[in-house]
């Protein structure tokens, strides 16, 4: 179980740094459209599907979804 752990601790903080939240969403297909400082879409997470974009991506890189409350 260390070396999972350390694996994620070194790995993910990397790909994180190389990888910005907004290009791995359109890398998937999501189409981000800017309203104000924020990045927003229709939710692409399971078992969630609206018509208003609720999906919020922050410049930090992270995320929220105001309609299913999903974050990361």
């Amino acid at each position: 179980m260390g070396v999972k752990c350390l694996a994620y601790n070194q790995i993910i903080p990397e790909i994180k740094a190389r990888v910005s939240m907004q290009d791995a969403c359109r890398a998937y297909g999501i189409q981000l459209h800017r309203r104000g400082s924020k990045l927003l879409a229709c939710c692409p997470l399971p078992g969630h599907s609206e018509k208003t974009p609720s999906f919020t991506v922050f410049d930090d890189g992270k995320f929220y979804c105001y309609g299913c409350h999903s974050h990361g």
